[in-house]
């Protein structure tokens, strides 16, 4: 079985942040999203290899997150020859690019690579064996309204999906598509026409949407946790939900400050006269003095001064100062001064 990550999207909805970093490489404590998904996969032992695919813009950036694991598997970076979100190949036409390269000819796990879940890959992978054809995991978002951005799921008594709706205007359930699937090679080979045909090719829902009245899906419910990091608010969830314990850096100088976690503070901070709340990202070489910061998360190389902040989330290297910021995006390189 071949796993494919899906990672070359650009994260709209997270700019201006997700244009420096990409989506699956956002911090998650210690760690990035995407890291979460590898140390699950490392527990299947069915997979032969694992496909990264992302574009040309981050694909430095995956190098190098990539360079400093080591992960026991056979991981193999691919770029998508794009540069922006209007050339963007789509998560249907990047599958199809890595099928037409590496063959039909497997089994096929494809995740997408912002996923946060509970569940465990082995116990997926074990159901689809019993199963013995494509499969997919499947949510309770408990909420219609929120299961109109999803693909929309109904089973019958024994799992098998009767109806699957991309993204409808009237959900006529909950339960919803998390962006996990396995395809028997004898399903997998069917996207070829599926693409063929010039059909939808940015959701993989679509193709589901498709191929559930072709041949047998079943839903793999979990329950636990699910997160779809597609906004600030959904990112700074995940982040306090999954963050449990501090990690100070040996390096950080924290000097006539209140630090109180969890939190995670990285290499070569320094903290002066401040006030550091619960479920906060400092990222290194980050200056903060006369500040208030609780449930934000500040990437690299920022300059705070005078500053409160909650529920906030600030780019690399800008500089902050004299302000208040409450349900906030502030992208890198900014400069914002409340004074002037």
């Amino acid at each position: 079985m071949r796993t494919i990550i899906l990672a070359g999207g650009y994260a709209t909805r997270l700019w201006p942040i997700t244009k420096e970093i990409a989506k699956p490489l956002l911090p998650i404590g210690r760690q990035r999203i995407i890291d979460l998904i590898m140390q699950k996969l490392e527990e299947v032992r069915d997979i032969e290899e694992v496909l990264i695919t992302t574009n040309r813009y981050f694909y430095d950036q995956f190098e190098d997150w990539l360079s400093q694991r080591n992960f026991d598997l056979n991981v193999k970076l691919i770029m998508e020859d794009t540069l922006k979100e209007e050339q963007k190949l789509g998560s249907i036409g990047a599958i199809y690019y890595l099928l037409e390269k590496y063959g039909y000819d497997d089994d096929y796990m494809i995740i997408a690579g912002d996923n946060i879940f509970s569940f465990s890959l082995k116990d997926f992978v074990d159901f689809y064996k019993i199963r013995n054809s494509t499969v997919i995991a499947v949510y309770n978002i408990k909420d219609k309204k929120e299961a109109k951005r999803f693909g929309v799921v109904e089973v019958d008594d024994e799992g098998r999906i009767k109806l699957f709706l991309e993204k409808p205007e009237k959900p006529p359930s909950s339960l919803i598509s998390t962006g996990c699937y396995i395809f028997p090679k004898r399903d997998i080979i069917l996207l070829k026409e599926y693409v063929e045909r010039r059909m939808n090719k940015d959701s993989p829902g679509r193709f589901i949407q498709w191929l559930y009245r072709l041949r047998p899906i079943y839903a793999f419910e979990f329950s636990g946790y699910w997160f779809d990091v597609g906004t600030p608010d959904a990112y700074l969830d995940a982040f306090k939900f999954l963050t449990k314990e501090s990690y100070i850096s040996e390096t950080a100088e924290i000097s006539n400050s209140k630090v109180k976690g969890p939190i995670i503070i990285m290499d070569d901070s320094k903290i002066e006269e401040s006030t550091i709340g619960p479920y906060s990202f400092i990222g290194s070489h980050t200056e903060i003095s006369l500040s208030r910061v609780s449930n934000s998360i500040l990437f690299q190389n920022i300059q705070l001064s005078n500053v409160h902040l909650d529920r906030t989330i600030i780019g690399s290297k800008a500089i902050i100062k004299n302000i208040k910021l409450k349900h906030s995006i502030i992208g890198p390189f900014s400069k914002i001064d409340g004074q002037t």
